[in-house]
């Protein structure tokens, strides 16, 4: 008599690797069933059908979610979802540890990281011409999980209990912050790969390398349509548990 459909628009479809003018549908019948694009999925294709047409009672909102902190779930929330997400378990109430930093750490901002669930920190572009890896992020992640190796160390915890993810949107920044990482961190819980291959996936602690430094490079890096929200980065700042560094 029915079935239920239940996935995420917001989130990434599945990657097409034909251009964009194969896939575009023109025919009449088939845009007025909602098909303009072979890259939309039937769940999008139906959840905007039913949108459009007012059927209310054909579609709802799983709107508990046990994975974000509260302070990281504020902005995909408001941003992404309506502000109708809700929390479901204690540990995503709960305050920062009272971690307290002496000095700036290796990275200058130990006392962000100390305090803040979620932070933006300042790096200067990379020089060099190429611009699908930026060296200056990854010295800077590398310095970054120095500086908590050595917080969490100050109060009593051991960051290799942590599972930490590293998102960037290129192969080439992937394999240059492994390098800066082989030695120093080798000990720790780190997965380093693109926002595609984290989906559905979570981490205690998300570092964003978005590599980019010029408003034109921004398309290299983003999933968006007409009217819609970058998909790639909802998914890439919901995938942490505990904090968000990008």
């Amino acid at each position: 008599d029915r079935f239920i459909l239940i996935g995420d628009h917001n989130q990434l479809p599945a990657v097409v690797a034909q251009p964009a003018e194969y896939t575009r549908v023109t025919d009449e019948e088939m845009n007025a069933a909602g098909l303009y694009n072979v890259r939309s999925t039937l769940f999008e294709r139906l959840y905007k059908l039913a949108v459009e047409n007012g059927w209310t009672h054909a579609y709802g909102l799983l709107a508990r979610q046990g994975r974000m902190h509260q302070e990281i779930m504020d902005f995909p929330a408001k941003y992404f979802y309506e502000d109708r997400l809700e929390t479901v378990l204690s540990r995503q109430q709960v305050s920062f540890p009272d971690f307290t930093s002496q000095g700036t750490g290796v990275s200058g901002f130990l006392p962000m990281l100390a305090t803040k669930r979620s932070l933006f920190v300042h790096v200067d572009p990379d020089k060099t011409v190429f611009s699908k890896m930026n060296d200056p992020e990854a010295i800077m992640i590398k310095k970054i999980l120095t500086d908590l190796r050595a917080l969490y160390a100050s109060h009593g915890a051991d960051l290799r209990n942590t599972t930490i993810g590293i998102i960037t949107p290129f192969r080439a920044q992937i394999i240059n912050i492994n390098q800066h990482l082989s030695v120093e961190h080798s000990d720790l819980d780190i997965l380093v790969d693109t926002v595609e291959r984290f989906q559905g996936g979570a981490r205690d602690i998300i570092l964003l390398s978005m590599v980019v430094s010029i408003p034109g490079q921004i398309r290299m890096i983003s999933e968006t349509g007409k009217g819609e929200i970058d998909r790639k980065m909802n998914v890439a700042i919901t995938r942490a548990r505990e904090q968000l560094i990008m």
